[in-house]
């Protein structure tokens, strides 16, 4: 079994300071120059060079229904839906996640949960339970509890277990504060074969720490590039969703992963 990380968008609706893609998200309406790796003709105009820009979110429906269908087939792939934050894609609780759904892909929706996303037996989503987030977020199936020392992560977490709400507790990430952080240091073997990544320009990476290329896009139809995580990754750690947020086996055992 594979690991797809779709990263719908590079936009949230909270701003975090201690999240780990903040160098990475953008105002919904960010835009680029195309693929972010374009070199642009000499003399052009500002108002040229604007027209050759796309939106940082270029991600639709059509376009990754049909490269999932062509590459990654169901009972081969676990999808892990994450950004920014996927509920501000337009399509996303609508279509995409009811499309998945239907063709039997399994997985999980990483989300802070405070915008609709539909509950569904395939995809279960792992609400981080945020500093700025005071009440519970309405929507969630499984409670991330950042140890965070500005934060009241101790009350959340009782509020979990006196309601019986699923939570994982998990260390802060000072790596923020440019102090160093563990991620990646320690290789802890799963039952994740490979992963793939889809960022949110439709380019298509191996791993966290795999740089996109010009091109090579689900727009172009290109394969995925597939890591070997069967022992960890050196440089992104562990498949974090599948085998941090949902401890104790219970994806296994839900997804029927051998």
């Amino acid at each position: 079994m594979n690991l797809l990380s779709i990263y719908l968008m590079q936009s949230c609706n909270i701003n975090c300071y201690y999240c780990p893609m903040k160098p990475w998200i953008y105002p919904l309406d960010h835009k680029v120059f195309f693929r972010g790796g374009l070199e642009l003709p000499d003399g052009l105009t500002e108002e040229e060079k604007e027209k050759h820009k796309v939106s940082i979110n270029l991600i639709n429906n059509e376009d990754l229904l049909k490269w999932v269908d062509e590459f990654c087939p169901p009972d081969k792939w676990v999808v892990e839906f994450t950004g920014g934050e996927p509920a501000l894609h337009s399509e996303f609780s609508s279509k995409i996640l009811p499309a998945f759904c239907e063709r039997g892909y399994k997985g999980v929706t990483k989300t802070n949960g405070t915008l609709y996303i539909p509950k569904t037996e395939n995809f279960k989503m792992v609400t981080a339970w945020h500093e700025s987030i005071k009440e519970i977020p309405p929507y969630h199936d499984f409670i991330l509890i950042i140890k965070n020392p500005n934060d009241n992560w101790r009350e959340k977490k009782q509020y979990c277990e006196d309601n019986k709400i699923p939570f994982c507790a998990v260390p802060f990430d000072r790596s923020y504060e440019g102090k160093k952080s563990n991620a990646g240091s320690v290789l802890i073997p799963n039952k994740m074969q490979g992963m793939t990544r889809i960022l949110s320009m439709g380019q298509i990476t191996s791993c966290y720490a795999d740089a996109p290329q010009e091109g090579y896009d689900i727009f172009a139809m290109k394969p995925p590039k597939i890591k070997d995580v069967k022992h960890g990754c050196s440089k992104c750690g562990n498949v974090t969703a599948v085998e941090i947020f949902l401890p104790g086996g219970l994806i296994y055992e839900k997804f029927n992963i051998q």
